[in-house]
């Protein structure tokens, strides 16, 4: 009775699924019908989808799952393995390498069962590209090869000579300079043989950058010098202008300041005739840093200044920075310091925005490839349907056993889903620990601009004051802590010794600030292991400032400020007491955007905590609380730091 049960609900269960899939097969059959009388050909939506991958690259995803699933439909092989490669390549633009390799991989075997052999050498070339792009170099070059010897069975000679010079870069990269050299010689002969000016001008740069690598500057300026001479000859200002910065870089090797300078401005005409704006906002840059270099501020000044003005206009951050920076070394050089720290406020205003642009950029990113990877899943899960429904109908044609069917059917089912929720989770895990680590970089690499600009007033009011020791001296150790932040900014962890230094600088600046509002002292517990001892760099630091700016700086007597880092089990306890007006009486005084500064600041810390705890299986907190509960008066902040051995790692 039970087996009749089983054999009943078993056939039952195969009729719905063959009719379920008869449907789908039905509906997905009168759909592609349908999408072939509109005009959508597989071809057709390639070609939207290929339109559309730079402005659009979601909507270019959905021509594509079209074009995939009327392929798979109607076995349409070389629709299928062309989807693939427009795929790859939509992946590579948004550097998801990983993927594009995929897509490409899928393709070749299409592409050499259909005996489609330029798209084979097409397919190669791109799987290549995107090997190199992602530092893979062996199997780039192996790639390359591949390649070089279908193209020579095919006689095809362009192709030949496109895959020498893709393994003569691969050669380049590795340091591998003679292979490397060997080849460019070989397709500078042939591009001289095929009269093609633009390839024999890019083998003579390849063969000079060689030549830089091994220190042989001569032989360099020699190819340099040709590639610059058939420029000019077939006035072609993108590959002159290119020969220009390449000349002009080989001069700076050797130190000809005057060489390089005399080029740098060639360059400059070269792109305001391209109309090149954000060309010449780097040339003008490069040129104003020569003259500095030369101690002739007149004329750094001019070129610095046309290059501030260019790269406002296209929003070249990282550009205007620089320039402004210069300016400020410019003025400091003539000893007008006022003007000085105007333009390092600039460099410092335009710093901030290009990091946060930067950041912006990060999380776009981060955004736009979750939803190009959940795109994508639903891509292979397609495919994986149309295997498993050409799986079924073959069984069924071979009238197999119903209940050993279902059974087969329901588990590869069941093992698909299964596979498939694994590698979807692991993925997930692995694409949210890598995007905490960019914000937790992004968070660590921000540093109050309150404390930077006010720091910069300090200098001002002591140049005002004619106090000109003061201020060299401030913007000395204002500098040092600086570069200090700055260069420990790429660890997650330092030692507890760059800490206490970073901190001591940091107090004494403000002391100098502040030296009649507090003293304060710095206790280090000589149980700790400052070497050893790691903890997050600059996290005890915006609860200083926050004691010193909202607490001691309004208080009417002359207050106290005390950091103690003690040993406790596992963790190090960090105690930052003050005697200030307190928290309470602060908020009261507090102007409403100086409110939102320190809510921002303290989100910063309170999210940098929660992501190291995350990411570190760590329990860092924190505990804020009023020392006097009666008045409100004074701040006891503590900071439990727990020790991980996964400490000191580099961002």
């Amino acid at each position: 009775m039970i087996y009749k049960q089983l054999f009943l609900v078993s056939f039952l269960l195969l009729s719905f699924l063959s009719g379920y899939s008869q449907e789908i097969k039905s509906k997905k059959f009168s759909s592609v019908s349908s999408a072939s009388r509109q005009g959508n050909s597989v071809a057709l939506l390639l070609q939207k989808a290929e339109s559309l991958s730079d402005k659009d690259p979601k909507a270019a995803l959905d021509y594509l799952e079209q074009a995939l699933s009327i392929s798979l439909q109607e076995g349409d092989k070389i629709g299928e393995a062309n989807t693939y490669v427009v795929l790859g390549n939509l992946n590579s633009k948004q550097k998801l390498y990983a993927q594009a390799i995929n897509f490409y991989g899928k393709a070749l075997p299409l592409f050499e069962k259909e005996k489609q052999t330029a798209l084979v050498l097409k397919t190669r070339k791109h799987l290549g590209a995107v090997y190199e792009k992602n530092s893979a170099y062996d199997n780039a070059l192996d790639q390359y090869k591949k390649g070089l010897k279908e193209a020579e069975e095919a006689k095809n000679s362009t192709e030949v000579l496109a895959f020498k010079n893709a393994m003569a870069n691969i050669y380049k990269l590795q340091g591998k300079n003679e292979e490397a050299l060997t080849l460019y010689k070989e397709v500078l002969q042939k591009e001289k043989r095929k009269q093609n000016k633009s390839g024999e001008r890019e083998a003579y740069d390849n063969m000079g950058d060689v030549y830089i690598q091994q220190n042989k500057v001569e032989e360099a300026k020699e190819v340099y010098q040709s590639a610059q001479e058939s420029a000019l000859q077939d006035k072609d200002q993108k590959d002159l202008s290119k020969s220009y910065d390449k000349m002009a870089n080989t001069y700076k090797l050797e130190g000809k300041t005057e060489d390089e300078l005399v080029l740098r401005k060639k360059k400059a005409e070269v792109s305001d005739k391209r109309n090149d704006e954000e060309a010449l906002a780097k040339d003008y840059l490069e040129i104003g840093q020569l003259y500095l270099t030369q101690k002739k501020p007149e004329q750094a000044l001019d070129y610095l200044n046309r290059s501030v003005n260019l790269s406002k206009n296209k929003g070249l951050l990282e550009v205007e920075a620089k320039s402004q920076e210069a300016i400020s070394d410019v003025y400091k050089q003539q000893q007008n310091y006022s003007k000085a720290l105007e333009h390092y406020q600039l460099y410092v205003e335009a710093k901030d925005s290009l990091l946060s642009s930067r950041e912006s950029r990060v999380n776009t990113m981060i955004s736009f490839n979750d939803e190009l990877s959940l795109k994508q899943k639903q891509i292979d899960l397609l495919e994986k349907d149309m295997q498993l429904n050409e799986k079924t109908i073959q069984l069924l044609n071979e009238e197999k056993s119903f209940s050993k069917l279902v059974i087969y059917a329901l588990i590869m089912g069941l093992l698909i889903v299964l596979v498939s929720s694994w590698m979807v989770y692991i993925n997930a895990k692995k694409r949210r620990a890598a995007n905490q680590s960019l914000v937790l970089r992004s968070l660590r690499s921000q540093m109050n601009p309150h404390f930077i600009f006010n720091a910069l007033n300090s200098v001002n009011n002591f140049i005002s004051k004619n106090d000109e020791r003061s201020a060299n001296k401030y913007l000395s150790d204002f500098s040092k802590l600086m570069r200090t932040v700055m260069e420990n900014s790429r660890y997650e962890f330092i030692s507890l010794a760059t800490e206490q230094s970073i901190l001591q600088l940091y107090l004494s600046l403000e002391h100098a600030r502040f030296k009649d509002k507090f003293d304060y002292t710095l206790t280090v517990s000589e149980e700790l292991s400052q070497e050893q001892t790691q903890i997050p760099p600059m996290l005890i630091q915006p609860y200083i400032e926050n004691a010193i700016w909202h607490g001691l700086r309004y208080k009417e007597e002359k207050g106290l400020l005390t950091v103690s880092i003690l040993p406790h089990g596992e963790e190090v306890v960090v105690t930052i007491e003050d005697n200030g007006i307190g928290r309470k009486k602060s908020a009261e005084l507090k102007t409403h955007n100086q409110k939102d500064k320190d809510s921002i600041g303290l989100k910063n810390t309170e999210a940098r905590i929660g992501i190291i705890n995350e990411l570190y299986k760590t329990h860092l907190r924190v505990n804020i609380e009023d020392l006097d509960p009666v008045t409100g008066s004074g701040t006891k902040v503590t900071l439990y730091i727990t020790q991980t051995p996964t400490a000191h790692h580099e961002a």
